[in-house]
């Protein structure tokens, strides 16, 4: 309260002084009164006067307030005033920053004010100087060794030589200093039973009395240690030795008969019997000495270094054991005839000597004839002499010839290397079983290459035939075809082992793709610009194709449509405007009449009708047409959907963005379905309502086909036998509601359905827990086969477009040769319609 009502009165004080100051300003101005002794001692240049403070030349202000705020002109004016000063006027401070006093027109922090000062070295101001409560002398009262603390007081920053621990300073245990009072010794290791563990002492094992890091437990042969004494040693009644056994072996100091009841200093007791391995002192008839009698550890329970194991010995310490480094041989994965392998070590390794070249001393052969392949080896991590590293070499092994067993790779390093442990790592080998790869020969890839030249003029044939159908007024047709090729192109997704020859073949489906044209075009350089780039990693199949889930990036397709439409919408309204200005005029007709030509009146007579479509298709219905374009891009858009929601592990606007489109197309969807099993109108035609629950019906089999291949890439037999059971169940579907126009129609789609059906089925059999069954060729064979099924596939739409292009064509050529008559009359029609 006494805050605010001293800047109240500052800042009142403040107005009455430059208002004043202002009045002075005005005086000066129009009398040319100056301070002679404070400008004419010094002459200085225009814009500058002499401060009688610095004894200098000083810039002038150029304020007309001579009131120097933080967001005014003259704050950059030459003042006597603190940093921590609000207001200044003339070199006097009115106002101040939080926290800060106003004492005398200066600044000044006080500690215990219960205010942090802005700007100042205080960290805390609780208003007592109470020592223990977390605050004093307004600093935060940190943890021992602590530097700086948050107003938690955990502590951010620790004295050198201490370390964090849970917000906690602890002394660095290994940097070879002892923090008195917190650590007992340093050696700069944690190697147990060496003097020092843990930064406390510590003596050999089996010690009973250490003190610092010296054991003080050192008694004759028949005394023990007790109490801190040694004391001769007497037997108890159960003790006494066998007068016929007086004299007990094998370093045993008390016995009964074969049994040993304790042994000599330096043994240990196991089984009756008493051993020396174990005991933490290592002897010359021992490798080693780790302190126990545990196999498997490096050192045997008979002080034995174990194979694959080297160790550090000292007559003073225990033995450190660490497993020498070996050869580590990975499969990582197989394309066709190529197969990868990873060559690394189990721990670091560095090379023993510089100016060594570590392939030179590598080999590599299969147990095969060497012309039938060949092995590159490419460094991903590679070794080094001044450093060790996890070392990574990959191998690429072609094979070009048909094997009837899997090959045995064998990797040799003929090289002495060095370990973490500056230990040597000798020359050794390892082997790995490779696949027999599916090769073809020149006459398979041959004739796979044609089949796949063949399966691409059946695609570009339709897709032809498609855009003639649009063109010609039957975009029904045209939706079908893209359908059928969109269909036939997801099925190279399915997640099984392909033999090459089915490889080769699906490239053609790459004609599908509209990313090549936007590409060619620079569309998707602008929209990556815009959008930016984010790339969204699946597995599978689509990891092989390297295919990204991004939802955006992938909806790129979809943004161009609605941009071309609108423009197409603007382009149309314009068209319209021009030939409703120079067309179809009485001199226009004039000239249709004057030339007397047939061919020249039926194009009139079409170019009208061509512009009665396009001005009645200004009123399109938008729920129509919205439900249209959901038909046309349904494949695509639940591929790519279902695609980004299976694999999208991000966050963020974009991922925020991405959802709200899936769930618009969710609702779109499901409005769709509704609407055509609804209630039907009574206004609607009967075989129209059938037709339109027939695409609700393809749109669930192609939601449902999708699901299943992306959904279940890890599950490839259950993924194969899905997708054939949702095949069968549409048809089946189809034959018994008899949605199915006509017979045409039906024998239309069994012929792209049934294929569909053979092809996964017969992929079963390369999965892995089937091919085994099949020899290479009989894999091959039917590869062949399922491409005959995609072929059979493709050539009953393209028998059915032919007819139908036929039958359009054979439509046409009718009304090209009308009578005159109907000419006449047409001409008589368009002429009514123009003075109308």
């Amino acid at each position: 309260m006494l805050t605010q009502l001293s800047i109240t009165i500052n800042t009142l004080i403040f107005f009455i002084v430059q208002s004043t100051l202002k009045q002075l300003s005005w005086i000066k101005h129009n009398l040319k009164f100056f301070d002679y002794q404070s400008n004419s001692l010094t002459e200085c240049r225009d814009g500058y006067k002499f401060s009688p403070n610095t004894r200098q030349c000083v810039e002038m202000c150029n304020c007309k307030d001579l009131v120097s705020l933080q967001n005014n002109d003259c704050n950059n004016c030459i003042q006597n005033c603190s940093s921590e000063c609000l207001v200044c006027i003339l070199d006097k401070c009115y106002a101040c920053l939080e926290g800060w006093q106003l004492i005398e027109h200066k600044c000044q922090q006080i500690c215990g004010d219960n205010q942090v000062a802005l700007t100042s070295n205080e960290q805390c101001d609780d208003g007592n100087y109470f020592i223990e409560d977390g605050c004093n002398e307004c600093l935060f009262q940190c943890g021992p060794y602590c530097q700086f603390c948050n107003k938690e007081l955990n502590c951010l920053i620790c004295e050198s030589n201490f370390k964090l621990v849970h917000h906690l300073c602890a002394p660095i245990c290994g940097d070879k200093i002892v923090i008195s009072g917190l650590e007992e010794c340093d050696d700069g290791n944690d190697i147990k039973y060496d003097g020092c563990f843990e930064c406390q002492f510590q003596c050999n094992f089996g010690c009973k009395i250490c003190e610092s890091g010296k054991c003080q437990d050192v008694c004759k042969v028949d005394e023990e240690f007790i109490n801190g004494k040694c004391i001769p040693i007497v037997l108890i009644k159960s003790e006494e030795i066998d007068p016929n056994q007086s004299e007990c072996k094998n370093h045993c100091l008390v016995c009964d008969g074969a049994n040993c009841l304790r042994c000599k200093q330096d043994y240990i007791l196991e089984n009756n019997k008493c051993f020396s391995c174990g005991n933490g002192i290592i002897t010359k008839d021992e490798e080693c000495e780790d302190g126990n009698r545990i196999n498997s550890d490096g050192c045997s329970n008979q002080c034995k270094i174990e194979e694959d194991w080297n160790c550090i010995d000292s007559l003073s310490f225990l033995s450190q054991c660490f497993p020498i480094a070996k050869i580590s041989i990975v499969f990582l994965n197989s394309t066709f005839n190529t197969q990868y392998v990873k060559l690394s070590y189990n721990n670091k390794v560095k090379l023993n000597q510089q100016d060594v070249n570590f392939l030179d001393f590598n080999f590599n052969s299969i147990n095969i004839d060497p012309t039938y392949y060949n092995i590159s080896i490419f460094p991903v991590i590679e070794i080094v002499s001044n450093v060790t590293r996890n070392i990574n070499y990959e191998l690429k092994i072609q094979i070009n010839q048909q094997l009837s067993q899997n090959p045995i790779l064998e990797v040799k390093v003929d090289l002495i290397l060095l370990d973490e442990n500056d230990l040597l790592v000798p020359p050794s080998s390892q082997q790995i079983v490779l696949i027999a790869p599916l090769v073809l020969n020149q006459a398979q890839i041959e004739a796979s290459q044609n089949f796949q030249k063949f399966g691409y003029n059946i695609m570009l044939a339709l897709g032809s035939f498609a855009i003639f159908a649009f063109l010609l007024g039957s975009p029904q047709q045209f939706l079908e075809i893209l359908d059928i090729l969109q269909f036939y192109s997801y099925l190279k997704f399915i997640n099984v082992e392909y033999p090459e020859n089915l490889y080769i073949y699906f490239q053609s489906s790459e004609l599908i793709s509209v990313d090549p044209i936007l590409q060619f075009l620079g569309i998707k350089d602008n929209f990556e610009d815009q959008l930016g780039i984010n790339i969204i990693e699946g597995f599978g199949k689509f990891d092989q194709y390297k295919t990204n889930a991004d939802l955006i990036t992938n909806i790129y397709s979809q943004f161009m449509q609605v941009i071309v439409f609108f423009s197409l919408l603007v382009i149309l309204k314009m068209y319209l405007k021009f030939c409703l200005k120079f067309c179809f005029t009485s001199y226009f007709m004039y000239f249709i009449r004057k030339r007397k030509s047939k061919a020249v009146e039926w194009l009139a007579i079409k170019l009208y009708q061509f512009n009665y479509y396009i001005k009645n298709y200004q009123n399109f219905d938008t729920v129509n047409l919205i439900i249209d374009c959901y038909y046309a891009n349904a494949w695509d858009l639940n591929f790519k959907v279902l695609l980004y929601l299976t694999f999208n592990k991000q966050s963020g606007i974009r991922t925020l963005v991405s959802y709200l489109v899936c769930l618009i197309y969710f609702i779109i969807g499901i409005c769709i379905v509704l609407r055509n099993f609804g209630i039907p109108n009574n206004n609607l035609d009967f075989k129209k309502l059938r037709n339109q629950q027939h695409q609700s019906i393809i749109l669930l089999k192609k939601f449902i086909f999708v699901l299943i291949l992306i959904r279940m890439q890890e599950s490839y037999i259950a993924q194969c036998i899905m997708l054939s059971f949702s095949t069968c169940a549409y048809i089946v579907f189809l034959l018994i509601l008899k949605i199915a126009n006509t017979g045409l129609d039906l024998m239309n789609i069994l012929c792209v359905e049934v294929p569909v059906i053979l092809f996964t089925l017969i992929n079963l059999s390369f999965c892995k827990d089937f091919n085994n069954h099949f020899t290479p060729d009989q894999i091959i064979r039917m590869g062949f086969l399922q491409i005959g099924c995609l072929m059979l596939g493709l050539l009953g739409p393209l028998f059915n477009c032919v007819y139908q292009f036929y039958c359009k064509l054979k439509s046409i050529y009718k009304l090209i040769k009308p009578k005159k008559s109907q000419f006449k009359g047409a001409i008589r029609n368009i002429m009514f319609e123009v003075t109308r």
